[in-house]
């Protein structure tokens, strides 16, 4: 049994390992997601494919979220998601500052109010190398 979990888990890992270079990393997901926003499904795609009008409804709902997901991601609108978005992304929060009258304004509870501002410095405090920015580097600092 456990000779055929082995071989079933090496299956599934070279199905993953996109860039065939004997791992899957970041790079192998972010290829696939890349693979998928670049699909454009139409209805002949299905009926050429023989999928149901089920499974072609969750084809096209996919790439269209994908897509979706990829367009909110991509902050400079270069085309990628890389380090640039995320420093971007993450550098919003050095001068991003919510009080009690912020959160009035945004009609926010006591309680939704102290959870963002919980939220807010529970990120700035991943800025482990210490440059202002929560960034990838963080991860390694």
């Amino acid at each position: 049994v456990s000779s055929r979990l082995a071989i079933n888990a090496a299956r599934i890992r070279s199905r993953l390992d996109i860039d065939n270079d004997g791992d899957v990393e970041f790079s192998d997901l972010q290829a696939r997601r890349d693979a998928i926003a670049d699909l454009n499904v139409t209805q002949a795609d299905c009926q050429l494919l023989e999928t149901t009008d089920e499974q072609c409804a969750r084809l096209v709902n996919l790439t269209l979220t994908v897509k979706q997901r990829q367009r909110q991601r991509d902050i400079d609108r270069d085309g990628d998601i890389d380090a640039d978005d995320f420093k971007q992304r993450f550098a919003l929060l050095r001068d991003f500052v919510v009080n009690s009258s912020d959160c009035r304004t945004m009609e926010l509870s006591d309680a939704r109010c102290t959870r963002l501002q919980r939220t807010i410095e529970r990120l700035r405090q991943r800025d482990y190398d210490g440059d202002g920015v929560v960034d990838v580097f963080d991860a390694i600092a």
